[in-house]
């Protein structure tokens, strides 16, 4: 848990960047009362309050007002009751335009903000934080018995219903929270402890060393005895610098493509390796972190052979472990027949079994040298022990950050990691020499399915377009996201406009054709369809998103369920 200087920090950044959902909110009205002479300003009277609250919060922040931790609870609990007030309206009316999805959004917004101020591994804290959340209900409740509302008493009762349900949604998610930041902890304390490890046993190393050079001086031995002293020296100091520079390799970056190769550098010029490298058992992640190994073996025979045997899970949880490692150094051909067209005569395999079974994988080391690791066993087992223990941190860290860029409810890739995909792929290229292809799908009368059959059916039928979507994009090498609410996006690289409207309109029909189980009833949900590429389309990549935007909405309005290529529609009414 974060110290309260670094709350008033995190609390502070978050109210500077206020300042663009400001000037956002008030281009907003603008645009409405102003441009489009919209003259019913009551209806923005939720946004003016909202620009005024985040004015004043961008006010206390600029001027150094966030350095008292009481000051900031004041300010958060403020903020909510004030825009809880005006969702407490929004219970009793009913979500009215984009003035009240800004006023939960808002809400949301703040509520987020007031969670990362709080300690959840506190059972007190998360019964307060649940209780923060259900400022509209106390409001609406107030509301209805000053009002004189007919039929009150039916009003308060179902305010309090939601408000129990609220509650205990947010008390279930603030534990989890509660109990994914004791884990955090529990992780940041293992590195820790690791540290120290490693930190005692370098001191013993240079203790040991030291005592070794006072024995040294006083040994009055013949030639050869001192030479053969000073020979095993070295190699002891050899073997405990390489095994150093190595630990501080592995704990110099998260990146695990940027470490595969940096191993694979200091085996070969440190060790003298012909080959080493990291080879997962999942085959998706063999070729995102190709280590080299496929291209390694001349025959695909030999590698297949080479996989079915190392990568088996009867070799894989024999050499796991501590002492788990797999050496042989008379590699007998009769037996690995697949080294022998490379002339490998010695290896060294260490099988790596983490917490998610995807990750499983084994790290190679093999040698044209017999007997190449007769006298590093010992060297062995400690790289190998430290290699397993990065490996597993890293299997934890790539799970949460997973989780960070997934949807829940979909299983897909989420809208912030979409922006970063595009970015880091296609926005920040200089050069891109190949085809893109972007295609953005909407469930048609979605809200209508909701009110038919209730949200939680609404979210059933989500789940079920968003894993056809995931399927097709994994048999075509794309990938796909949430985009919001009920619309999906897909983009498929080195793909042509032709082949991916083929794609998609496949896709289209088997949504339509696929019913989705609703008690005793069948229900078949449809989508409406755009896609553009590029270059095909626009010459501007930038632009994919906003096209198939536009294509997609055609299709929204001339008649749904079909699919709509950009450009094909300009010009028409």
């Amino acid at each position: 848990m974060q110290n309260k200087e670094q709350i008033l920090e995190l609390q502070a950044i978050f109210s500077r960047r206020h300042v663009g959902l400001l000037v956002a909110m008030l281009l907003f009205m603008a645009n409405n009362l102003v441009i489009n002479n919209e003259n019913d300003g009551m209806k923005y009277i939720a946004c003016a309050v909202i620009c005024v609250v985040l004015l004043l919060d961008v006010f206390f922040a600029y001027f150094s007002f966030f350095h008292k931790y009481t000051f900031v609870v004041i300010l958060r609990f403020a903020e909510m009751s004030i825009i809880g007030m005006m969702i407490s309206d929004i219970g009793g009316t009913g979500v009215g335009g984009m003035s009240d999805l800004f006023v939960i959004m808002f809400y949301s917004m703040f509520m987020v903000e007031s969670v990362y101020m709080t300690d959840l591994t506190d059972a007190g804290n998360r019964v307060k934080v649940a209780l923060l959340g259900q400022i509209p209900y106390v409001i609406r409740i107030l509301y209805i018995l000053l009002s004189g509302e007919s039929d009150y008493t039916s009003h308060i009762v179902n305010t309090v219903i939601m408000g129990a349900v609220s509650f205990m949604i947010m008390f279930s998610v603030t534990r989890y929270c509660g109990r994914m930041q004791e884990y955090y902890d529990q992780c940041v304390f293992s590195k820790d402890r690791m540290l120290d490890r490693a930190k005692d046993n370098t001191d013993k190393i240079n203790e040991s060393q030291k005592t070794i050079r006072e024995a040294n001086e006083q040994l009055g031995i013949k030639k050869f005895e001192l030479e053969e002293a000073y020979r095993r020296i070295n190699v002891v100091n050899s073997n405990n610098n390489l095994q150093n520079k190595f630990l501080r390799m592995l704990m110099s970056s998260l990146d695990l493509k940027q470490l595969i190769s940096r191993a694979h550098t200091m085996f070969e010029d440190d060790f003298h390796i012909d080959f080493s490298g990291l080879v997962f058992k999942d085959k998706k992640l063999r070729r995102k972190y190709n280590s080299g190994i496929d291209d390694f073996f001349d025959d695909e025979e030999d590698y297949i052979q080479f996989c079915d045997f190392f990568l088996s899970s009867a070799f894989i949880y024999e050499h796991s472990g501590i002492d788990g490692q797999f050496i042989d150094n008379d590699i007998s051909y009769d037996e690995f027949p697949f080294f022998k067209k490379k002339g490998i005569s010695a290896i060294a395999i260490k099988s790596i079994v983490t917490e998610n079974p995807r990750y499983t994988c084994i790290y190679v080391l093999f040698s044209t040298n017999y007997n190449m690791f007769v006298d590093k066993a010992d060297l062995l087992e400690n790289i190998f022990g430290q290699i397993d223990i990065v490996a597993k941190n890293l299997s934890l860290y790539y799970k949460v950050e997973e989780m960070s860029i997934k949807d829940a409810l979909t299983g897909l890739y989420n809208r912030r990691y979409l922006n970063l995909y595009f970015n880091n792929h296609f926005i920040e290229e200089k050069n891109i020499d190949h085809n893109v292809t972007l295609a953005m799908l909407d469930i048609d009368h979605f809200k209508n399915i909701n009110d038919t059959y209730g949200h939680l059916f609404g979210d059933q039928a989500i789940e079920h377009v968003s894993g056809l979507i995931r399927e097709c994009a994994e048999k075509h090498n794309g990938t796909g996201f949430r985009y919001g609410g009920e619309e999906m996006v897909v983009i498929f690289e080195n793909k042509t406009l032709e082949e991916t409207v083929a794609i998609m309109d496949f896709l289209r029909n088997e949504i339509k054709n696929t019913p989705i189980k609703n008690g005793d009833d069948e229900v078949c949900v449809k989508v409406s369809v755009g896609v553009s590429a590029y270059p095909e389309t626009t010459q501007q990549i930038n632009t994919l998103i906003d096209r198939a935007d536009k294509a997609m909405y055609y299709s929204k309005q001339n008649g749904r369920d079909r699919l709509t290529v950009d450009g094909t529609f300009e010009g028409e009414e």
